[in-house]
């Protein structure tokens, strides 16, 4: 569950960096580069709370399925992550009036989280 919460953790940065999705997320959000200057300790605490909570809630699912294999949690991080994440982050930011590129960019760091952390429980 540590190392899966480990992963999970490293998608963040990574799907963010101004290469790859960071310069559309700010734009989206309306953001400026100066007012982005890094996460506060308590964000970055409560992050990486809930980030352990997932990893474990993923591990009972994994456990409760008879899902141990690779394929198998890939599979219900499957539908974890698009039948009930994505769906539901679609339906609240649409409320919220979110931009169809701010949700994809969400939705995609959030699938791709799940995934990762199914694939390293899957592997252990």
């Amino acid at each position: 569950v540590v190392f899966a919460a480990v992963a999970g953790l490293a998608v963040g940065p990574v799907w963010y960096l101004p290469a790859v999705f960071g310069r559309q997320w700010q734009a989206s959000l309306a953001r400026s580069e100066q007012r982005r200057q890094g996460p506060p300790v308590k964000i970055v605490l409560v992050r990486g709370i809930a980030t352990v909570i997932a990893a474990f809630s993923l591990e009972v699912m994994l456990i409760g399925s008879g899902a141990t294999t690779l394929a198998g949690a890939l599979r219900l991080g499957g539908v974890v992550s698009l039948g009930l994440v994505a769906t539901t982050i679609v339906s609240d930011y649409l409320y919220a009036g979110w931009s169809p590129r701010l949700i994809a960019i969400t939705v995609g760091h959030r699938v791709l989280h799940i995934l990762v952390m199914c694939a390293v429980l899957g592997l252990i």
